[in-house]
């Protein structure tokens, strides 16, 4: 019994290890394709450089509108414009800039937005986060908006070190958080697969 035991943790660990490693490995970090138009722009708070991507590409006319999910109920629109250089506040109209004040997580996050992108009739968007949180939130806003072209717009947080991360503490403790995280995510996705399978086989 304990030699099957022994068995089954090492397995698991296995397991673990090399989804790990496939995570950290998968790890978008290029932005493809850069300067391809989209009806609007959707920029997930958890860092400056976020906030501060999506008003650039803004600026540029990469999108008519911007719209910014999970932000603090005290920021206002001039507050965040103030992140980024004249040359570019200039260039944008603050009307086409909405902030979402209702999502606290990622899951919240794809539920604010798909709202916000029905009621603008938006069909193609770019979406700005960390590109260790790209994968688990392309899967979150996927199952909600499955009718919108959605195009990953990855950034690289100066804090975070994509090569040789696992000799970084923050960085390798950022990844496994985050890695569990998308393991979570994956599992009630499949969850809910599972649940409209039976329902669907049921009527």
């Amino acid at each position: 019994m304990k030699r099957w035991f022994l068995i089954l943790a090492l397995t698991s660990f296995l397991s673990w290890g090399l989804g790990l490693l496939w995570f950290a490995n998968s790890i978008q970090k290029d932005v493809l394709p850069p300067e391809q138009p989209t009806d609007a722009i959707i920029v997930l708070t958890g860092g400056a450089e976020r906030v501060a991507t999506g008003l650039s590409l803004l600026s540029r006319g990469l999108a008519q509108r911007l719209f910014i999910s999970g932000v603090h109920e005290q920021v206002k629109i001039k507050d965040l414009l103030s992140q980024i250089p004249l040359n570019e506040r200039e260039k944008i109209n603050p009307a086409t800039i909405d902030l979402g004040y209702a999502a606290a997580n990622t899951t919240q996050n794809a539920q604010e937005t798909a709202q916000w992108v029905r009621k603008n009739h938006i069909q193609t968007l770019r979406l700005v986060t960390a590109n260790y949180h790209m994968r688990r939130s392309l899967l979150e806003f996927s199952q909600r908006l499955p009718e919108v072209q959605i195009i990953p717009h990855p950034i690289s947080p100066k804090n975070f070190h994509d090569k040789m991360w696992w000799q970084w503490p923050g960085t390798f403790d950022l990844m496994i958080r985050e890695y569990h995280k998308l393991l979570g995510a994956l599992g009630q996705y499949c969850l809910r697969q599972l649940t409209l399978k039976g329902i669907s086989a049921l009527s």
